[in-house]
């Protein structure tokens, strides 16, 4: 999936973490992103991606293959 691999690119270079370390199961919680840092990631993938993720989206994404999938939705739409 070219928007995982993209996300994790985008992840990878925005926190310093190595892309390899990076899987769709991975959690942001284990990424231990605060409040604004999620926001930061957010604002990037909207650009990177030219779409726009609502609130509820945000909501229920819990891990970097969830946000892969709206950010394939989004695109699709």
């Amino acid at each position: 999936m070219r928007e995982e691999e993209r996300l994790k690119q985008i992840v990878a270079e925005q926190f310093a973490i190595n892309e390899e370390d990076l899987n769709g199961d991975l959690t942001f919680d284990e990424l231990a992103l605060d409040s604004l840092e999620w926001m930061e990631l957010a604002v990037t993938i909207e650009e990177e991606f030219d779409i726009q993720l609502a609130d509820v989206d945000l909501r229920r994404i819990q891990n970097l293959g969830q946000m892969a999938e709206i950010i394939l939705e989004r695109i699709r739409e």
